[in-house]
């Protein structure tokens, strides 16, 4: 990761940001690194929010595992860089979270705040999952998106869960 924050503004890891028409729809899920510490900031479509700062000093040029959970049923957020749990406990509701917005690799979809750095794999599911042990692989039950960035060629992005949620690259390198 690259440290300039120069600009005052998150680097966007993923971001799945509303639409423009905040009128019928708020809801968003972002991951990001701001000033060293990974930020996460969940909205529901009711405007309501759950976003922190969290963990110590991510260092550059070093490969983070991250790994973010919120249970919306339970309203419960866990947040892990490098099998450390930096936060796990109940949040405030927030409600339903969907959001007709594509997911955005290393930017924000309005705002650009482009992640200066290396994005390895992305893996999201359409539930609550234990990721808290390494050595765990949890069932792909549902897992709707896996990305092995390390997999694909010209501006295709290959999704190898079930879901084939493929992607296209734009302005990144293989």
């Amino acid at each position: 990761i690259d440290n300039d924050f120069s600009d005052g503004y998150p680097k966007y890891i993923v971001s799945q940001y509303s639409h423009t028409n905040f009128d019928s729809n708020n809801g968003c899920a972002e991951i990001a690194v701001y000033q060293n510490q990974l930020y996460v900031h969940i909205r529901g479509n009711n405007g309501s929010t759950v976003s922190g700062y969290f963990g110590e000093a991510l260092v550059p040029n070093v490969f983070h595992i991250v790994k973010v959970v919120y249970d919306g049923a339970n309203n419960y957020l866990s947040v892990r860089i490098n099998d450390v749990q930096y936060f796990s406990d109940n949040v405030d509701e927030i409600g339903e979270i969907q959001s007709p917005s594509l997911i955005y690799l290393g930017s924000q979809q309005y705002h650009g705040h482009y992640f200066n750095g290396l994005i390895d794999n992305v893996r999201m599911w359409n539930a609550a999952v234990d990721l808290s042990d390494d050595n765990y692989v949890p069932d792909n039950e549902f897992l709707i998106l896996d990305y092995d960035i390390n997999e694909g060629y010209g501006a295709i992005l290959n999704d190898t869960s079930d879901s084939q949620n493929d992607g296209t690259i734009y302005g990144a390198t293989w």
